[in-house]
């Protein structure tokens, strides 16, 4: 992209719209892939970002090793929450899950772990923070960050359609066609499940420490159940039934936010509106809708 000519101020956005189409990839998987619907995927973006900052502000711990404890903790997060999570389904589950996520801000900002948290002001990444001799002014320069970004997502897509091609996806679907049916042909109903749900903390944690590392600081926000629910919204416009689809929302929502705030404050209603049309007239997302009309074509061609 900087060999195109993009200016720096695009190319953050484009870094911002890549760092948070992770998250809509992890909400996206685990809705396709295993028919649960999550709320609380926030708690990953943001524990995995947090742990960064506090790790290096608070421990004085090597920005690296931050970042592979941040991954790990995601991932024993991910298992935890998924063990006690998907026993339930539908809007049970999704409702616990965001009960995980809102416990979770509420500790880091009202609990004693807010004098390293920084309650409501949130955590900023020291300046003299380096990652392998890389300066973190240099993290927060997007021509640098911005290959790092694309980089993880093109990994994320990789595991994604790894997972969705092996035995293990065809567990999962199983899984969400009928899971009443599947004990009776030797198939564990929880554990496929709870694996997947680590796997997409995963992802959602991936997401908070590029967060961090792009912006230099996180705040309370990135816990808040709104930030769950913008990867929901992302993933559903852009389609769950394909697995570019949640990345495409990402960078369509994160563009189109972009410009509307440029002239206008009713944001919301234009996301609202949005997401009602996409789900009236391409209830497969945008995805959908560009496939129809490359078929289209090719047929009046």
């Amino acid at each position: 992209m900087p060999l195109l000519g993009i200016d720096e101020y695009n190319i953050k956005l484009l870094t911002d719209a890549v760092i948070t189409s992770l998250g809509a990839l992890a909400v996206g998987f685990l809705l396709r892939q295993t028919g649960l619907l999550s709320l609380g995927h926030a708690l990953f973006f943001g524990s995995a970002g947090y742990l960064v900052g506090i790790s290096v502000r608070s421990w004085a711990l090597p920005l690296l090793l931050a970042i592979g404890l941040a991954l790990l903790a995601a991932v024993v997060l991910g298992l935890v929450v998924g063990a006690l999570s998907v026993r339930l389904s539908g809007i049970g589950f999704a409702m616990l899950t965001l009960v995980f996520g809102q416990a979770a801000l509420v500790w880091m900002t009202s609990t004693r772990l807010r004098e390293h948290a920084g309650g409501q002001d949130g955590v900023r990444l020291p300046y003299s923070t380096e990652l392998l001799g890389v300066s973190l002014s240099e993290l927060q320069d997007p021509r640098i960050m911005w290959p790092v970004a694309w980089l993880t997502l093109l990994l994320a897509l990789a595991g994604i359609i790894l997972i969705r091609r092996s035995r293990f996806g065809l567990i999962l679907e199983a899984m969400r066609e009928n899971a009443d049916r599947a004990p009776y042909i030797g198939l564990s109903v929880n554990t496929p499940r709870i694996l997947a749900f680590a796997f997409t903390a995963l992802l959602a944690g991936a997401a908070g420490i590029l967060h961090v590392l792009h912006r230099g600081f996180i705040a309370p926000e990135a816990l808040h159940w709104s930030t769950s629910g913008e990867f929901l919204i992302q993933s559903l416009i852009g389609g769950i039934g394909t697995t570019l689809g949640p990345a495409v929302g990402a960078v369509v929502l994160v563009a189109l936010e972009e410009v509307v705030t440029g002239f206008s404050e009713r944001w919301p209603t234009v996301l609202g509106l949005l997401l009602i049309a996409v789900l009236v007239f391409f209830p497969g997302g945008i995805s959908e809708g560009a496939t129809r009309a490359w078929r289209w074509i090719r047929r009046a061609a």
